[in-house]
């Protein structure tokens, strides 16, 4: 009979969590810290919406401007900004506490269903809980889903016996970002496996589901004439005629192309998986986070694949001879979603630092392999490698996050936009218009005081029409004035009347 883990004294695990707490704080320090060093207008559009809803302006259904991606980081946001006030730092706030919850029910569920003891869990989540540096920084981007969809993924493995609430979940989790979808083949395929291939016992339990899944999908479209889909006071305003919807736009953004298929598979394995694991070397500014420190350990690749690569031949031999799949169930849950994040990013996708929070679950792919390795029967020689392939990724994470840090204390990153709105506020502007990159920015910072119309991609109605109305709005651009009066030259912008 295959040994159990033992039950955790409640300190010890109360001690562990506490210092999963303290690691996801630490990777979330230099964004805290340093808030306009990684925020954009993407970010800044959820923050608007956050701070409608605290106010009862709107009612933000989904990502102002468009008729998908349910808007559940605002709704979780907009008491924060009730607490706090509609800041940078309350909006990151936020996204740190969604990081904590789907840190520690990862956790947890480890310890449950995987049997490890609180220390191997934490240890087996460390790709997670200490993301390295660029990967934590996707994962604390308040975009509209880049780590909701690993807290979806896990709270469908929770109700995964109770098929009305799982169809439930599943429905919001997809219309939130469709990524979560991932965790449907994977919860098929353990079912399958546990009925032993029947098919008829699985029936009715999943035609429950699909049943709850197209209750719930069809009620919250059914909201869209009473949501405010393009900010206050547009209610049964349509974002477009043509088709808005998850799965339509989905099929649409897929970009399939079997001759780029080598080319993308071979990215996904010696480029973007080493990335997301912190195994290739990147300077963030390249991506307009305000450190130019190296991040990634690329000299450490070679040794943890090879080790990785034993490790998996070694599980497979002790799987096949012990003839027991007793609590495998989660961890192979969470590579096989790992697995599918990772292949259909790179069937659908072109791989870049551009598209790199549409292959973001890929990060579960190793933590259900360490969790496999690391339990408690398994061979010892095999849990003390995979423990010390887990600490060493772990090290080199926490590392990067110190060297950032450390070099942000002696070279803080620069403001980018924060002059500017002080600037244009302080000056008496109460409305503009400029790029789209740097609009909502503007707004979101001086809390609508000062209210920028994007001439580009444009998400709210009211800044358009009050704009369109004005005589007196300035225009916010990086060129000269020419044939224009220069109202202020703000660092980069030049304002224009």
């Amino acid at each position: 009979m295959m040994p159990q883990a033992p039950r955790e004294p409640k300190r010890r695990a109360m001690a562990v969590a506490g210092i999963i707490l303290l690691a996801l704080v630490f990777r979330a320090f230099f964004f805290l810290e340093f808030d306009e060093s990684y925020f954009d207008s993407d970010q800044a559009i959820v923050g608007l919406m956050a701070k409608h809803l605290s106010e009862g302006r709107a009612f933000p259904l989904f990502f102002y401007g468009q008729e998908y991606m349910l808007g559940v980081e605002a709704w979780v946001m907009a008491p924060v900004f009730a607490l706090m006030g509609p800041t940078v730092l309350a909006l990151r706030l936020t996204m740190v506490l969604l990081n904590a919850a789907t840190g520690l029910l990862l956790w947890w569920l480890l310890v449950k269903d995987a049997r490890l003891n609180a220390w191997l869990a934490a240890l087996a989540a460390s790709p997670f809980i200490v993301a390295p540096f660029v990967t934590s920084a996707h994962l604390l981007e308040a975009q509209g889903g880049n780590v909701e969809p690993f807290l979806w993924v896990l709270i469908a493995c929770t109700l995964r016996e109770k098929p009305l609430a799982l169809g439930a979940i599943l429905a919001v989790a997809f219309l939130h970002r469709e990524f979560s979808a991932y965790a449907i083949p994977a919860l098929l395929l353990l079912h399958l496996l546990r009925e032993r291939g029947r098919v008829l016992p699985l029936v009715r339990p999943w035609a429950l589901t699909g049943f709850a899944f197209l209750v719930v999908f069809q009620g919250i479209n059914a909201l869209k004439p009473y949501a405010d889909l393009q900010g206050p006071g547009s209610a049964g305003v349509r974002v477009s005629s043509g088709a808005q919807d998850n799965i339509s736009l989905l099929l649409a953004r897929a970009r399939v192309a079997p001759e780029a298929l080598p080319q993308r598979f071979r990215a996904l394995g010696v480029e973007y998986l080493p990335m997301v694991v912190g195994l290739d070397g990147f300077r963030p500014n390249m991506l307009s986070i305000g450190t130019d420190a190296h991040v990634g350990w690329r000299e450490l690749l070679p040794v943890a694949a090879a080790a990785a690569g034993v490790l998996l031949v070694w599980l497979l031999v002790d799987l096949v001879r012990r003839r027991s799949f007793e609590a495998v169930a989660f961890p192979v849950y969470l590579a096989i979603v790992g697995i599918e994040g990772g292949v259909v990013y790179a069937l659908t996708r072109d791989l870049s630092m551009f598209t790199f929070r549409y292959g973001l679950l890929a990060l579960f792919l190793p933590v259900g392999f360490a969790a496999l390795v690391l339990q408690p029967w398994r061979p010892l020689t095999m849990r003390v490698a995979g423990g010390a392939l887990c600490g060493l990724l772990a090290a080199a994470s926490l590392v990067d996050h110190a060297v950032v840090l450390q070099r942000a204390r002696f070279a803080p990153p620069p403001p980018r936009f924060v002059p500017l709105a002080k600037r244009l506020e302080a000056g008496g502007v109460r409305l503009a218009r400029g790029g789209y990159w740097r609009s909502y920015v503007v707004t979101f910072l001086t809390g609508e005081r000062v209210k920028v119309a994007s001439t580009e991609l444009q998400r709210i109605l009211e800044y358009q029409q009050l704009v369109e109305r004005s005589n007196d709005a300035v225009t916010i651009q990086e060129t000269p004035c020419d044939g224009q009066r220069q109202w202020d030259v703000i660092g980069p912008w030049h304002v224009c009347q």
